[in-house]
């Protein structure tokens, strides 16, 4: 369901988040326990916290799809969205399953349903990145985002770039 992206260079993490979630606040606390974690799950990802706000925007999954994406898909399991996530990202995964996934999670009057082979997907992804962790657990104290919601996408790109280009 690839749509016209809504986050621009100059939001802040904060707008960047309230247009993907679409005021869900399923979809919100997926986002903010994703970004607050995902470099520790999937220490390769060069956008860091912002790789998975990213996805979902790019791949147009936005407000009760993210949530049903997490919830039904991936039955709550961060490590579980960020390796369906990469396995799209890396072309093992068509972004077209995922989307029928999505929606027939979504649509329990609809017959069949459409399952992705999470365990297949996590070996190949794995394969492909040595460093992801598949076996990453989140801590019950542990709540929260990693950037402030006034900060810009722009700066928090600069954090990401800036020393990788200056050494």
């Amino acid at each position: 369901m690839r749509g016209k992206e809504r986050i621009k260079l100059h939001d802040t993490f904060g707008e960047a988040i309230e247009k993907i979630i679409e005021g869900n606040i399923g979809a919100l606390s997926v986002v903010m326990e994703l970004s607050a974690h995902y470099l520790e799950i999937d220490p390769d990802a060069v956008l860091g916290p912002l790789s998975p706000v990213l996805d979902f925007d790019t791949r147009g999954i936005f407000g009760p799809r993210i949530w049903g994406f997490a919830k039904d898909v991936c039955e709550g399991s961060l490590v579980k969205v960020a390796v369906v996530l990469r396995a799209v990202q890396l072309g093992i995964l068509p972004a077209e399953d995922l989307d029928r996934a999505i929606d027939r999670c979504r649509h329990p009057e609809k017959p069949e349903r459409f399952t992705l082979p999470i365990e297949d997907l996590t070996l190949k992804v794995k394969k492909e990145l040595p460093n992801f962790n598949e076996k990453w657990e989140a801590r019950k104290e542990e709540k929260g985002a990693i950037f402030p919601p006034d900060m810009r996408i722009k700066d928090i790109l600069d954090l990401y770039f800036e020393p990788r280009l200056s050494g």
